[in-house]
């Protein structure tokens, strides 16, 4: 007889795959950037997005921002980009800003780049490490 939650019985050891304990991944293209299932759950509500790059780090960051802080009016239009969120995944596209990742980076995106995706939840930020290619 098999439980469905932890391990089976004495004479088995399966443990159950849990989808949520996938890596957050960003794939970066030269006009975008794609983030998977697991990262964006964090991010649902976003409305727009700030984007910031920690160049000493090597590190993409992005803030999301929902309805009202959008609408407020103390960030400035320059500062927010458009994000579209599925169920499935989520994508940013900026040409210019992609453009900055490669030349921090130090590497070309005229081939798609996967990287490890970590949730900052005291700050709300996905940060996007540079140095975890997947």
């Amino acid at each position: 007889m098999y439980n469905i939650i932890g391990k089976e019985s004495d004479n088995m050891s399966i443990e159950w795959f849990d989808s949520s304990s996938k890596d957050g991944i960003a794939t970066l293209y030269e006009s975008n950037i794609t983030l998977n299932k697991n990262t964006i759950r964090n991010i649902e509500d976003a409305y727009s997005v700030m984007l910031g790059i920690d160049a000493e780090k090597k590190q993409v960051v992005i803030k999301p921002l929902n309805k009202e802080q959008d609408m407020r009016g103390d960030i400035p239009q320059t500062h927010k980009y458009k994000i579209t969120i599925r169920s499935s995944y989520g994508r940013i596209a900026n040409k210019d800003f992609m453009r900055k990742i490669e030349k921090i980076g130090g590497f070309t995106l005229s081939v798609p780049k996967k990287f490890k995706t970590i949730y900052d939840d005291d700050n709300n930020l996905v940060i996007i490490d540079l140095g975890e290619e997947r």
